[in-house]
């Protein structure tokens, strides 16, 4: 059979057609595109809510309790403080610590690192050296879930600040299931974020506060997360006087000379408060000092609470300085959204823990002492404390407070009481109308202090005992009042006067000390004790030339002051 060449040549032809087509379509066609790193920023985000972009872009679903935060490139690398206060279990209204950190990127997670402050120099070789051998801290790291536009990276803030609540707050998040973690609070504005995080504790105690450790293992924690843009207003730090009470903030310049008595540098811890004119002698401040009374302070007390902290305009006006403290209230209506723990307000904060004390921390700017934020914690304890404390170990205890027998004994034979003395001269115990006993196990065995202990201590707080001495000078206050109106109820038509026991003006006073000398420490004053030998008792009562104060500073831990029966009453208090 002969082959058809022309169809083998056409064949061929055709082939090569087809060849050199697919070729050419193979060369041309766009290559497959690269898969992508993150998944985009829209199917990360989809069932959570964005909110209005601020110093973080937040996204939120409050029913599946996730928070996203999208970091936005400019934040990468600049400092900003992190403030972690208590706002549920047994601290609640504590301000816990607070740290400047910040972000770095690192492949694909994000770093929070802590830088490290306390090693400095001047520029020079030596400054170079300090900076390799002082290196910062990395607290933790984040994966990155999706990017955003501009180089911003999305995080998940739930995994960080509720499963990893121990970085924060410490001990005090052991046994709190961050499966359970739900957002109670998220809000943005241009400079802060403000997070509130509920954790529960599954298996606490019934109270919700162990009688070891407050909030440490009790039914649940409330932790609120306050980051914060630091503030640049050209404050000028200025170098602490050993002579003068302030608390500093301090750091080692290992370059000065070594002829310099120490290496340390110190700055006062004040707040940045600068004349509206400085031509004028007084005028007021361009920002004044505001605090705002919380609304659960109770309404009696208000007044009090109010005085003691306008009382201190008195030192600012030696200064030029008019109206540098200012009192807001907050009401329902009015301040309302305000939140004590934003680093933007003051609060003095009313709360109950069955400890008896009074507290005024501050956060200030760690590289300057800069203070800018401070918050007083009142405890309702205190007041319950100073008069249950009078009855329970002056008026009942010494007389009751007794094993059954030996009850029963010395009822028996009350010459035999060691008290007999004493019964005598109180006329309700000499009559044997004892009120109920008042103090059972359970109160007994409360927690006292107002100190966490062991490593639950917030990093920076500054023990004050105030409150605890205070209570031991009011009781002595108490007893001897209560001596003069048993007295004036004697005294014909005296009864209806002395029907009330405790003077308001007395509580009020104390209430005020207290208060004037807690807002001393939220200005940066520490403790002076040497301030209260100012007077003699004279001078303090000499109705012909009456004093200001009974001491030279509200720092002091003040006495109060009783004179006897006839005798000139000064002041009971500051």
């Amino acid at each position: 059979m002969k082959r058809d060449l022309r169809a083998d040549f056409l064949l061929c032809a055709w082939l090569a057609g087809s060849l050199g087509v697919s070729s050419s379509l193979r060369a041309q066609a766009p290559a497959t595109p690269p898969r992508p790193e993150y998944p985009p920023l829209a199917d990360v985000v989809k069932d959570l809510t964005p909110a209005p972009p601020g110093f973080l872009k937040l996204y939120t679903n409050t029913q599946k309790h996730r928070m996203l935060a999208e970091v936005p490139r400019a934040l990468q690398g600049k400092p900003f403080l992190l403030a972690t206060s208590i706002t549920g279990g047994g601290y609640t209204g504590w301000q816990w610590d607070d740290q400047l950190v910040y972000w770095e990127r690192f492949d694909r997670r994000l770093l929070l690192v802590e830088p490290q402050l306390h090693y400095k120099g001047q520029a020079g070789t030596l400054s170079d050296v300090i900076k390799r051998t002082y290196r910062d801290r990395i607290i933790t790291t984040v994966p990155i879930l999706s990017e955003g536009p501009g180089g911003s990276v999305v995080i998940d803030l739930m995994g960080l600040f509720a499963g990893r609540s121990s970085l924060f707050v410490g001990s005090l998040s052991s046994g709190v299931d961050s499966s359970l973690a739900k957002i109670a609070k998220a809000k943005v504005f241009p400079g802060n974020v403000e997070i509130e995080i509920e954790l529960p504790v599954v298996g606490g105690s019934r109270s919700g506060i162990s009688r070891t450790q407050l909030g440490g293992s009790g039914s649940g924690l409330a932790v609120h997360y306050s980051l914060s843009m630091l503030p640049s207003t050209g404050y000028q730090p200025r170098a602490a006087d050993p002579r003068i009470g302030y608390f500093v903030t301090a750091h080692k310049d290992l370059t000065k000379s070594p002829k310099s008595e120490t290496t340390f540098v110190r700055y006062i811890n004040r707040w940045h408060l600068q004349k509206a004119d400085p031509s004028l002698d007084a005028c007021e401040p361009k920002e004044p000092i505001i605090f705002y009374i919380e609304k659960t302070v109770p309404v009696r007390y208000r007044r009090y609470v109010r005085e003691g902290i306008l009382e201190w305009n008195k030192a600012f006006e030696k200064l030029g300085l008019l109206n540098a403290m200012v009192v807001r209230q907050q009401t329902d209506t009015q301040f309302n959204d305000y939140d004590p723990e934003d680093i933007r307000y003051n609060f003095f904060r009313w709360i109950t823990s069955e400890s008896s004390f009074a507290m005024g921390p501050s956060r200030v700017h760690p590289e300057t002492g800069q203070i800018l934020d401070a918050d007083v914690i009142f405890d309702d304890s205190m007041i319950r404390d100073w008069l249950e404390e009078y009855a329970r170990l002056i008026e009942r205890g010494p007389v009751k407070e007794l094993h059954p027998a030996l009850q029963r004994f010395l009822d028996e034979n009350p010459r035999r009481h060691p008290m007999r003395r004493w019964r005598s001269r109180v006329p309700a115990i000499a009559a044997g109308a004892l009120p109920p006993e008042v103090v059972d196990g359970d109160e007994a065995g409360a927690p006292q202090g107002a100190h966490p202990p062991g490593d639950c201590e917030p990093r920076r707080a500054h023990l004050c005992d105030y409150g605890h001495g205070m209570r031991h000078q009011v009781n002595f206050g108490l007893a001897v009042i209560r001596t003069m109106f048993d007295q004036l109820q004697a005294q014909p038509g005296m009864a209806e006067k002395a029907k009330d026991d405790w003077p308001e003006e007395f509580l009020g006073q104390v209430i005020k000390e207290v208060v004037m000398h807690e807002v001393g420490h939220t200005l940066g004053l520490r403790h002076n004790f040497k301030a209260s030998a100012w007077l003699s008792i004279e001078e303090i009562n000499n109705p012909e030339k009456p004093v200001e104060a009974l001491a030279a500073s509200i720092m002091d831990y003040n006495p109060t002051n009783v004179s006897p029966i006839g005798q000139p009453q000064g002041f009971w208090n500051m």
